[in-house]
């Protein structure tokens, strides 16, 4: 590659880093509000805020992929904290009901979908394929022997 050519890219590519969006702090609170005290904001509240965030002076540009993939960021690092306090109520619950779930979603302050999603993922395998037996014979009307 000539002199000349590696310049170009060099300027491209300092061009690319002085562009880089950065969102204003009223944005920046806007957007760190929705999850604010532990809260878990529901879809529609997400994109609202990700609406005002367009509308305001100097965010015209910021993505709907930005915003996507912050609210997941986010819920990640929230889910993988919540995983002891589920595991530890797994081993005094190690079946809960629909209400149980519900209950601890709610000592938690995250939605009842974050919960299941951590108990299908601590749940033992053995157990996962107990109740999967179960359910086949319940579809075939047969209760296993004891």
């Amino acid at each position: 590659m000539s002199g000349a050519a590696a310049a170009s890219m060099d300027s491209k590519a300092s061009d690319k880093k002085a562009t880089k969006f950065f969102l204003p702090r009223p944005a920046v609170d806007l957007r760190e509000a929705l999850y604010a005290n532990g809260r878990q904001p529901s879809d529609s509240e997400k994109w609202t805020a990700y609406e005002l965030i367009v509308k305001m002076e100097g965010c015209e540009s910021y993505a709907r992929k930005t915003h996507s993939n912050y609210c997941t960021h986010i819920e990640r690092k929230r889910k993988v904290g919540l995983k002891d306090h589920v595991a530890a109520w797994l081993q005094q619950v190690p079946n809960p009901s629909l209400a149980d779930m519900l209950l601890w979603s709610r000592v938690l302050q995250v939605s009842p979908s974050i919960v299941f999603e951590i108990i299908i993922e601590e749940v033992p395998r053995g157990v996962t394929e107990f109740v999967e037996l179960q359910h086949a014979l319940s579809l075939c009307n047969m209760t296993p022997s004891a």
